[in-house]
């Protein structure tokens, strides 16, 4: 709400108009860095965002930068608060003609994965992108079907589907012999839940714990 009642008076042209304009006393350092880790500042990036490679680096700039927009936030908030003239608000104007270089630190650009798991972290989907997109080939390749066409198999169909483990809920078993899982496959069209049973995620437990896509061969009732 301390956003919105800030933005309805204009949109906000950079991190550090952000962090002088908004009660940074309600808007703390860890909503900042999460709005950047999800893009929310990415339409302020002077020049614009084109490629994912682009965009690795100017979050990863923009989310370098937050200790010195909060602190310039706060000497700004401070001088409103004691009825002074803000320095920063005199050379604003010089700020929004500087090149985005000038103002943000140099960091080393998020890789890919990166960026997606952190919007994935963040807001619970991928904006920009999906960790399969550079894996297209593959897909065509290996995989049968996808998430969105499983349903329209009949029960006991063999499928193979291409997809990344977005949650995974291990069990142990009754007799205490080793453990199954209950798995979320979500690949560029949706999310299917898979059983992943003792011999299954025995020979593979490894592999359902990374976060690279994964092959996965079943029917429609089990994995196996």
């Amino acid at each position: 709400q301390a956003i919105a009642d800030v933005r309805a008076a204009g949109r906000f042209t950079s991190l550090f108009d952000f962090c002088e304009r908004v009660d940074l006393k309600r808007v703390n350092r860890r909503v900042l860095e999460a709005l950047v880790k999800c893009g929310a500042f990415d339409a302020t990036w002077a020049g614009g965002l084109g490629s994912m490679r682009v965009i690795g680096e100017a979050r990863a700039r923009m989310f370098a930068a937050i200790p010195l927009a909060v602190e310039r936030g706060q000497k700004a908030h401070s001088e409103r608060e004691a009825g002074q003239k803000s320095l920063f608000a005199m050379i604003a104007a010089d700020d929004e003609a500087t090149p985005a270089a000038a103002v943000f630190p140099t960091a080393e650009a998020w890789a890919d994965k990166t960026v997606l798991a952190l919007e994935k972290e963040t807001i619970g989907f991928y904006v920009t992108g999906h960790p399969l997109d550079r894996y297209a080939d593959e897909l065509e390749l290996y995989g049968t079907h996808d998430t969105s066409s499983l349903l329209e198999q009949s029960n006991g169909a063999e499928v193979s589907v291409v997809g990344v483990i977005a949650a995974l809920r291990e069990r142990p078993m009754k007799s205490g012999g080793g453990k199954m899982a209950y798995a979320t496959l979500e690949d560029r069209s949706g999310q299917v839940e898979l059983i992943v049973f003792q011999r299954c995620y025995a020979e593979h437990e490894e592999i359902l714990h990374c976060d690279e896509p994964v092959m996965v061969r079943g029917d429609r009732k089990s994995v196996v």
